[in-house]
């Protein structure tokens, strides 16, 4: 078998799985591994009687104050959560508060196909952070594939719109506004 560096996005190693392992992440409780998938690998995330299949990266760069968009592409294989909101959950957490970056706690619900989640989020003050993939519901597996982080485009400035209008609002009155014919005697400004 030929060794297939991590792929690298700038923030997220191995985001697609396709080493066939986990380099660059660390699993924690439940049933967590790497699989075949459709399209090459993808980490399998199962949930047992008590623990949510976890995984985890550790030390991702990010630029202080800066919008990103954190992408995972995820699909259900068995199982319903019986006593869980959601069948997977993402966080971002900060390495040294342990704060949840805001917009990336996301609580999904999957289904049997592949779906592509996104969260838009801007880092604040972090700079280091580590990400954490949940699997709930005994019985419940999902399959996750093609995690990245990227830094999002810039949104397009609105264009300036001219008010064409002369008192518009009629602040100063009647000014600039002709008022005549069969019910200008019915204008009153009030």
């Amino acid at each position: 078998e030929i060794a297939v560096e991590p792929s690298f996005d700038g923030h997220v190693y191995n985001g697609d799985f396709e080493t066939g392992d986990l380099t660059k992440w660390e699993a924690h409780c439940g049933d967590v591994k790497v699989v075949k998938s459709d399209d090459g690998y993808a980490a399998q995330l199962g949930c047992n009687h008590q623990w949510a299949g976890t995984l985890v990266q550790k030390n991702i760069p990010l630029e202080a104050n800066t919008d990103y968009v954190m992408t995972v592409k995820a699909k259900g294989v068995s199982g319903v959560p019986t006593d869980a909101e959601a069948d997977f959950k993402t966080e971002l957490r900060d390495s040294t508060s342990e704060s949840v970056l805001d917009g990336t706690g996301l609580c999904l619900t999957v289904t049997d196909d592949w779906t592509v989640y996104t969260a838009k989020f801007n880092s604040g003050n972090s700079t280091n952070v580590y990400l954490k993939l949940f699997s709930f519901g005994t019985g419940n597996v999902v399959l996750m594939d093609d995690f990245s982080i990227a830094v999002a485009p810039e949104e397009p400035e609105e264009p300036e719109v001219e008010n064409l209008i002369v008192n518009g609002d009629f602040t100063d009155g009647k000014n600039g506004w002709n008022i005549d014919g069969w019910c200008a005697a019915n204008v009153a400004i009030v």
